[in-house]
């Protein structure tokens, strides 16, 4: 099917829909015994097409806003059928991830048809789980952000007004929690390096055990009555001015060292830690920082569970919108249920690497990046490691790389972030390549650095070798047969049953990574869902898996 075969940008609005209802029809009369034109006149119909968008949703990357445009589409052409609260309970995990424009779009379809169950308190009085009534008001947080200054502030508002009083108090504080978000993280000492529009706050908001509601609960006034939401976010603003250079947020903890030299610090970390196995990517250290994010929780841990010791250094690679949060509240352990961490290969905790290019491969607000010119931080970790994962324990870490696999580059996983982890060290750092960091640090010496486990194997900085990289985040690995079509195995079946050499197989925090050398030119792609490889990721696996494997084997 064209939406298999190119992703889902190919295809029109109209055959999305079409082909969300299909799926969704499918699924339902799996011995068909009703047609088409019957299924869409049953009562649980339209619940059923949106839990379909949202199976397309998690198949597709970067979709949120095509499922959004044809969310709006069947809801206009069947008001009736999905004004209900269980179909806006399906779509409420859906809103997040779509551009302010078309959320707006969404509203004024409810507005027009005067919908009763469209962000329907009794959704958030029926719930009696706490972190399920933390996302609906997060989600009215987001939404009415959105709309803001639009057409449909009015109606958005009425909705509101419609909650539970203590429902509304905590949206209001947390709006005035992300107006002062937006100004402060992107004033702040850690550069974004992208914009943090509507989209990136609601995915914060979620992401994030930020109570911004009780951040800003003994600064802000309350709105008054019939008060336009801009009017009163401004009149907060002034007010907070008046009372001093207050942050809302917490300052970031670290501290720009001046003193650096930045260019030698690029050329000796780079000569005494880059493993030289993870292609033509090295670290061009823009600025220096001096941190001291380190919980109490850390050296109680260290005085009473020390176990193997600690790993020096150890190197953690992120992005600029990351590093913003962490450290302003130090790292937070995402679960490996929420979609964005699908494929965790050493489970859920903090990653960490000995090696900078290792760290280097997730310098990205994506997550995964290994481009010229992209920015983000390095962070110098002191660790608690505790005890080694073994059957019937309960581990403080995990590892992989150490000598005993195939594995590219040491990697750990520590569990308690607090415990197990503190920030001495930041590097904001721009990824370049051997002849761009030699450029850059042509007339500095290096130096060996006093890391006394480290040192023992010393590497040097290593010749030019383009790599093609493929992240499979589902932990499937496609298959190119002789005859040019794909199949999609779990990597250790691959491995086991010979489809792909395990020295080709690597490993990281999002999943199995397959690695060409040799390849035309340094590339990298991140891919959620391996039946979904499509467009040029799809040409360049295709072209390097045949002439690394396939033609090998003849």
């Amino acid at each position: 099917m064209k939406i298999k075969a190119d992703g889902i940008d190919s295809i029109t609005t109209a055959e999305l829909v079409s082909y969300a209802e299909y799926k969704a029809y499918k699924d339902y009369d799996r011995s068909n015994r009703m047609t088409f034109d019957e299924f869409k006149q049953k009562d649980q119909s339209p619940k059923l097409i949106m839990d379909s968008f949202k199976s397309i949703f998690r198949s597709s990357k970067n979709a949120g806003d095509k499922i959004g445009e044809a969310i709006k589409t069947v809801m206009d052409s069947n008001p009736a059928g999905y004004d209900k609260s269980e179909v806006f309970g399906s779509m409420m995990k859906l809103i997040p991830e779509m551009d302010k424009n078309i959320v707006i779009d969404l509203i004024r379809v409810a507005k027009k048809h005067d919908f009763k169950k469209f962000f329907d308190p009794e959704i958030y009085k029926n719930t009696s789980r706490r972190a399920e009534k933390d996302e609906f008001k997060s989600l009215v947080t987001g939404v009415m952000h959105d709309c803001i200054g639009s057409d449909v502030e009015d109606y958005f508002s009425d909705i509101l007004e419609n909650m539970p009083g203590g429902v509304i108090d905590a949206i209001r504080k947390s709006l005035v929690g992300m107006n002062a978000l937006i100004d402060e993280v992107n004033k702040g000492v850690i550069q974004p390096f992208d914009s943090i529009g509507d989209k990136r706050l609601k995915q914060m908001l979620a992401m994030n055990d930020i109570d911004l509601a009780s951040i800003v609960s003994d600064a802000a006034s309350r709105r008054k009555r019939n008060e336009k939401w801009g009017d009163y976010f401004k009149r907060v603003k002034d007010e907070l001015k008046s009372k001093g250079d207050r942050s809302l947020l917490g300052k970031e903890k670290v501290d720009l060292d001046t003193n650096a030299n930045v260019k030698k610090i690029s050329k000796t970390y780079n000569q005494n830690f880059h493993a030289g196995r993870h292609g033509n990517i090295y670290a061009k250290v823009l600025k220096a920082f001096n941190a001291s994010i380190r919980f109490p929780e850390f050296a109680e841990f260290r005085k009473n569970k020390f176990g193997d010791g600690e790993v020096v250094p150890a190197f953690h690679g992120t992005g600029g919108i990351a590093a913003t949060m962490i450290l302003r509240y130090g790292f937070k352990v995402i679960k490996s249920t929420d979609p964005s961490v699908v494929g965790r290969m050493l489970g859920d905790g903090i990653y960490f690497s000995n090696k900078l290019d290792k760290a280097l491969q997730y310098v990205s607000n994506s997550g995964y990046g290994r481009d010229y010119g992209s920015k983000g931080y390095i962070f110098e970790l002191d660790v608690n490691l505790g005890k080694k994962a073994n059957s019937g324990n309960d581990p403080d870490y995990r590892a992989m790389g150490l000598g005993n696999d195939h594995i590219r580059s040491p990697e750990w996983c520590v569990r308690d972030a607090k415990a197990q982890t503190a920030i001495k060290r930041v590097y904001e750092v721009e990824l370049v390549s051997k002849d761009g960091l030699d450029k850059y640090t042509i007339n500095e010496s290096t130096e060996r650095v006093g890391f006394r486990e480290f040192m023992k194997e010393n590497v040097q900085l290593k010749s030019s070798n383009n790599l093609a990289s493929f992240t499979f985040r589902d932990g499937l690995i496609p298959i190119v047969t002789e005859d040019g079509n794909m199949t999609f195995v779990d990597f250790e079946d691959a491995i086991k049953d010979n489809a792909i050499p395990q020295t080709m197989v690597d490993y990281s925090r999002q999943g199995p990574v397959i690695v060409f050398e040799g390849a035309d030119k340094q590339e990298a792609y991140d891919i959620r869902f391996a039946e979904t490889i499509n467009g040029d990721a799809y040409e360049s696996y295709v072209k390097n898996f045949k002439r690394a494997i396939l033609s090998a084997k003849e």
